[in-house]
């Protein structure tokens, strides 16, 4: 399931966590860096090092799983009756490493940020791409409240 802090993914991850209590499966949240920008710049900034970045990733997945799990009541990581998680900091576009794991997945769940149809058109889509070419069923979750046309949800 695809991991980044927005409200999308928030829901998102409530009802991965919810399916994986469910299911009893191993649940998998997946964040990616683009590597790339944190040495493309030109702006002179302290280098870090990838292993700290992958680092830093892995600490806000971890921080935003318990923070939702929390609010669940969902134990995690616990053992015998909490649900297993494996985190993936990802160097990976997003919608690469998520197709690419959705091989060995039950289901891929990813939120929608909403940006409209234009601009997923020029800007790409990581839940469009997934919900495409996943390897197993996908979910796409809208953030709860979000205002969407039946034209929009029968299209998406």
């Amino acid at each position: 399931m695809g991991v980044d802090g927005s409200p999308g993914s928030r829901d998102a991850l409530r009802y991965a966590l919810t399916a994986a209590t469910r299911r009893g499966a191993v649940l998998e949240p997946v964040s990616s860096y683009a590597a790339e920008l944190y040495w493309m710049t030109g702006a002179p900034v302290a280098f870090r090092g990838l292993a700290e970045i992958r680092e830093d990733t892995e600490k806000r997945i971890r921080d935003l799983l318990h923070e939702v799990a929390g609010q669940l009541g969902v134990p995690v990581d616990r053992g015998a009756g909490s649900v297993p998680t494996r985190l993936v900091a990802a160097a990976d576009p997003a919608a690469v490493e998520l197709t690419q794991r959705s091989e060995d997945a039950d289901l891929l769940v990813v939120g929608s940020r909403g940006r409209g149809a234009v601009r997923s058109a020029l800007l790409g889509s990581v839940a469009l791409h997934c919900a495409m070419h996943a390897r197993c069923p996908a979910m796409v979750v809208h953030p709860a409240g979000s205002r969407r046309t039946s034209l929009e949800a029968a299209t998406a």
